[in-house]
């Protein structure tokens, strides 16, 4: 029996590792190498093609590309105080003390806690991302990952709710000072009806709406 042909994006021999987050690689469907650039800021990979034949050109290619990023300010690492995580681990603390305070249901706390760390969850997806990059694009790009892949659709109210607790994150870093405004959340094609009570009709929440709305009392930002 043949042996079977490799998938042309697959890697053709060996990664050749320059330092930690950078290499060079080479894969079936081309004969140039590529060099491979972590991005933590991103929680991904760059990659881009060297142009090259010669390993020992495509490492000094590698070199200069990282170089490049590195003034772009593209690659650095991202300090705790702007991880997303940081922000997702205050939100989690905030609503702990609430619950414990009785100023909000115990079942509150918990379910923002599921739905911030458990599977499928916010903080996977964007924990390690510099806050201040997030963009609408970003949030579509979460939703897009929830829906991928899945027999059955997700319902319209539970992404609603992760969106939900994805906002109240983007907000205390927004009290903070990190960020100048809140993202706006892409709508949905049916919304939550815990949202349309608050609102009060079948309108999506504005901005303004939505961030007031999420945030449960003003005076927890203590």
């Amino acid at each position: 029996m043949p042996a079977k042909k490799p998938s042309r994006n697959t890697i053709d021999g060996k990664i050749h590792v320059i330092r930690k987050g950078l290499a060079v690689y080479k894969v079936h469907v081309s004969p140039y190498y590529r060099v491979r650039v972590w991005v933590p800021s991103e929680g991904r990979y760059l990659v881009k093609s060297t142009k090259t034949l010669s390993k020992i050109s495509a490492i000094d290619a590698a070199e200069e590309y990282l170089a490049e990023l590195r003034q772009r300010k593209f690659v650095d690492a991202v300090p705790k105080s702007r991880l997303f995580s940081t922000y997702a681990d205050k939100l989690i603390d905030r609503q702990r003390r609430l619950a414990a305070d009785g100023e909000i249901h115990p079942k509150q706390a918990t379910n923002d806690e599921s739905i911030l760390l458990g599977e499928g969850g916010v903080v996977p997806f964007f924990g390690k991302r510099d806050v201040r990059t997030i963009r609408s694009k970003d949030i579509t790009a979460y939703l897009d990952h929830l829906r991928k892949g899945r027999s059955k659709k997700l319902a319209s109210s539970i992404l609603n709710k992760k969106l939900i607790a994805l906002r109240k994150v983007l907000k205390i870093a927004y009290e903070e000072g990190v960020l100048a405004s809140v993202p706006d959340t892409p709508s949905l094609s049916r919304q939550d009806p815990r949202l349309i009570r608050q609102c009060g009709t079948g309108a999506p929440l504005t901005n303004d709406q939505s961030s007031s709305r999420i945030n449960i009392d003003p005076s927890s930002a203590r």
